[in-house]
């Protein structure tokens, strides 16, 4: 959310254009006009064969999401239940150190300063990965100096922050890839998440305060 990328595409069709001139993204605002040109990091993916198969299969026919449609598990996609292509994995981890983007970052506190003035209540919630943890809570790891001024205007704005999980490694069986959970491992995270969040937002005081 808050790095320099936009692998699904999104931004292109959801920016705000008044937004992006007042920021000085003149060549994002650009792609939000043209969007053929903004999806052209995303054409990039079609070098692999995988990827290429299942865009050219999509053309013609539907076509689920990696690990299935979600309307098949209760609203999520369950996963592939098998790690993914080793260069692949590689290139997913080597681009999740970049620092933040400054545009990124800067819109992140305006989304919670909205949902802060709309009485929504906010938490933060870290996924667990399969070798690692996120750099947002690494203290010892020399890139994660900017995720670590990240956290520090998260606790500054009282916000929790759930971290489900701090031993690695993890179970190879509960990962679809080193990002993403399985099935299996979607089951057992899920309910520790609901456990979290039912100690910091107990049914009676989530009632009484705001929606989270």
């Amino acid at each position: 959310m808050i790095q320099d990328v936009d692998t699904l595409g999104q931004e292109v069709f959801f920016a705000d254009r008044k937004t992006l001139l007042e920021d000085g993204q003149y060549l994002d605002w650009l792609r939000s006009l043209v969007r053929l040109y903004g999806y052209s990091d995303n054409f990039r993916q079609l070098r692999e064969p995988g990827t290429l198969q299942r865009f050219v299969h999509a053309l013609y026919r539907d076509t689920d999401p990696v690990g299935g449609a979600a309307s098949e598990h209760a609203g999520y996609r369950a996963g592939t239940g098998v790690l993914q292509d080793q260069a692949a994995a590689m290139r997913q981890e080597v681009g999740s150190s970049q620092p933040p983007s400054v545009s990124n970052l800067r819109n992140l506190w305006r989304i919670l300063d909205l949902l802060e003035a709309r009485g929504v209540k906010v938490a933060v919630v870290f996924p667990p990965l399969l070798n690692r943890n996120v750099l947002f809570i690494e203290h010892e790891n020399p890139r994660a100096e900017p995720f670590l001024a990240v956290m520090a205007e998260i606790s500054r704005r009282e916000i929790p922050v759930i971290v489900l999980d701090r031993d690695y490694p993890r179970s190879p069986a509960e990962f679809a890839n080193p990002g993403h959970l399985n099935d299996r491992g979607a089951q057992r995270y899920s309910t520790m998440l609901g456990h979290s969040l039912a100690r910091i937002w107990p049914a009676n005081g989530a009632a009484a305060g705001g929606s989270p």
